[in-house]
C-alpha cells in the first residue's frame, strides 16, 4: 500500500511541477484566478437558481435542494474529510488540500443540476465548467491532480445522497410543502 500511495504522490508532484514549468502564461494564470474565486460564481448562479424557482416544477427542487448539498459538499468535505486525510497543500501553500473542495462543490452542482435539468447540452456544460474549476486549483498550485479528483468524486457522491434522499421523500414532501415542492409530472 505504501508503494502505491508514493507512486501517486511522485505522480501528483510531477504533473503540478510540471505545469507550473510550462503553462504559468499571464493570461491563463489570471483567468484561472477568476474560474477559482468563488465571487465570480455568485451572481450566476444565484441568478440560475432564482430563476428556477420561478420556473417552478423541477426546477424548483433542484434549487430548493442546491442548499443542503453545499452544506454537505462544503462542509463535509472541508470539516470532515480533510482533517482526517491531513495532506498538506503543494508548492508551501498553507492548510489541507486533499479533497478539494472547490472541486467537490463543483461537480456537487454540475450533478444535481443534470439531474434536474436533464438537457444533455447544458450537462455537458455544467461538468466542463466543473472540470474547469478542479483544474484551476492545479495550476494554481493550490492542489495536486488526486485532490481535485477525489473532490470531484465526493460532490458526485453527495449529489447522489441528496437526490436519493429527495426521491425517498419526494412524494411526502409533495403533499405537506406542494407550494415548496409541486407535484413533478415524469415528462416535465
Amino acid at each position: 500500500m505504501e508503494g502505491i500511495l508514493n507512486a501517486v504522490d511522485t505522480f501528483d508532484r510531477a504533473v503540478v511541477d510540471w505545469i507550473q514549468a510550462n503553462l504559468q502564461w499571464d493570461w491563463l494564470t489570471a483567468a484561472m484566478n477568476i474560474v477559482t474565486d468563488k465571487v465570480y460564481w455568485y451572481l450566476p448562479l444565484a441568478a440560475l437558481l432564482i430563476f428556477f424557482i420561478i420556473k417552478g416544477g423541477r426546477l424548483r427542487a433542484a434549487a430548493i435542494l442546491f442548499l443542503p448539498l453545499i452544506l454537505l459538499s462544503d462542509s463535509g468535505t472541508a470539516k470532515l474529510l480533510k482533517p482526517l486525510f491531513g495532506r498538506p497543500r503543494p508548492l508551501g501553500h498553507g492548510g489541507l488540500s486533499l479533497p478539494s473542495v472547490h472541486a467537490a462543490n463543483a461537480f456537487a452542482v454540475a450533478t444535481l443540476l443534470s439531474h434536474f435539468v436533464r438537457k444533455l447540452p447544458f450537462s455537458i456544460f455544467a461538468f466542463v465548467m466543473a472540470a474547469l474549476v478542479a483544474y484551476s486549483r492545479v495550476h494554481l498550485g493550490v492542489h495536486y491532480p488526486t485532490d481535485v479528483l477525489a473532490g470531484a468524486a465526493v460532490g458526485i457522491a453527495d449529489a447522489i445522497i441528496v437526490i436519493v434522499i429527495y426521491l425517498i421523500f419526494r412524494e411526502w414532501l409533495e403533499n405537506t410543502v406542494p407550494w415548496l415542492f409541486p407535484r413533478i409530472s415524469e415528462e416535465e
